[in-house]
Formats: C-alpha cells, sequence, structure tokens
C-alpha cells in the first residue's frame, strides 16, 4: 500500500504571514460581537448571526489569506518545498489541510511550487474542523498515513483522536527534521 503524509500549511509549511490577533479585532468589529473567535474559522462558523454577516467576514479573511501570499520570501519555504517534493517523487502521496480558502491555498501552492506535489488538498470549503478535515484526507487518500505534521494544539488533538503520528512544527524551519522523525 503506498504511504501518504498530511500537512497543515500556514505556521508549518511557511511561517504565520497574518497577524490572527489584528484580524480577529477586525472580524469582531465587523460582525459586532466580543467572542474569543478561537479557534478563527470554527468560531465563526457556530456564531448565531446572518450569513450575509459572516460572509462578510470571511470575504475579509480570504483577503488578507491572499494578501500574505505576497508577503512570502523563497527563502521562507524553499527547503520544506524541496523536502516535500523529494517525498512526492519518491511515491508518497502528499495531502494538505488547510482552513485557508481553496482559491488562497491553490494560489500559495502554486507561487511556491508544491501544487504539482500534492494529490489531495482539503480547505475550509469542505469543513473547518481539522479532525473531519484528516478523515475526509485518509479516506481520499487511500495510503497508509506515517503522520500529520500541524502547528497548533487543535491540530495535535485531532491527531490524537484518529490515532494518527504527529509531529508539531514549532518553526516552518523545522519541518524537514520533522519530516525525518515520521519516516
Amino acid at each position: 500500500m503506498r504511504k501518504a503524509l498530511i500537512f497543515d500549511i500556514d505556521g508549518t509549511i511557511i511561517p504565520f504571514l497574518i497577524d490572527f490577533e489584528s484580524l480577529r479585532e477586525r472580524v469582531r468589529r465587523l460582525l459586532g460581537v466580543n467572542d474569543e473567535l478561537r479557534p478563527l474559522g470554527l468560531s465563526l462558523e457556530k456564531l448565531n448571526l446572518p450569513e450575509e454577516l459572516k460572509n462578510q467576514a470571511w470575504e475579509l479573511i480570504e483577503s488578507e489569506e491572499l494578501a500574505s501570499i505576497d508577503r512570502l520570501e523563497t527563502s521562507d519555504y524553499i527547503e520544506n518545498v524541496k523536502t516535500i517534493c523529494n517525498l512526492h517523487q519518491q511515491g508518497l502521496a502528499i495531502a494538505i489541510v488547510t482552513n485557508r480558502s481553496r482559491k488562497t491555498a491553490v494560489k500559495l501552492l502554486e507561487k511556491i511550487g508544491l501544487r504539482q506535489c500534492v494529490d489531495l488538498l482539503i480547505t475550509r470549503e469542505e469543513g473547518l474542523d481539522r479532525k473531519r478535515q484528516l478523515e475526509k484526507a485518509l479516506k481520499l487518500l487511500n495510503a497508509e498515513c506515517m503522520g500529520f505534521l500541524g502547528d497548533t494544539v487543535y491540530d495535535e488533538k485531532a491527531a490524537q483522536e484518529l490515532g494518527l503520528k504527529f509531529r508539531r512544527v514549532t518553526s516552518h524551519k523545522l519541518l524537514p527534521s520533522l519530516v525525518r522523525e515520521l519516516l
């Protein structure tokens, strides 16, 4: 059976280029709420607000996601892209789970040269719950998952609930060494 690895994007493959505290504050002001908005996407989804207002918040978030792509420097990601593409060339299936929109995730993967090395992309349009994203990835990959690499406690909790090996990426620069630990 083919082997696979699953990755998050922001904070894992690339550094955080979005000031999430500032973004949360702008979303709070737009929506007129005092919610903590952690995690941002799931919290927004659960708010009891008109869909039109939530859509405005999603547009604000997507605008920030798109702007973040322009702030990427080649040195921010080149080693991680090489590592992942080498694994793909060796026959490993590569999946990405992200709470970015499909539009921004595809644009980002294309910019960094990783799109052709990704077999499966699960974005927020398929759901914001990381555990459900991972379940969908595992089902669609039809491969033995060697592990999941992400940067948040939400990633770790989802991996534990599914019995997946997990490596917490505390700095995107550590990704290649953490990948080697899983193989």
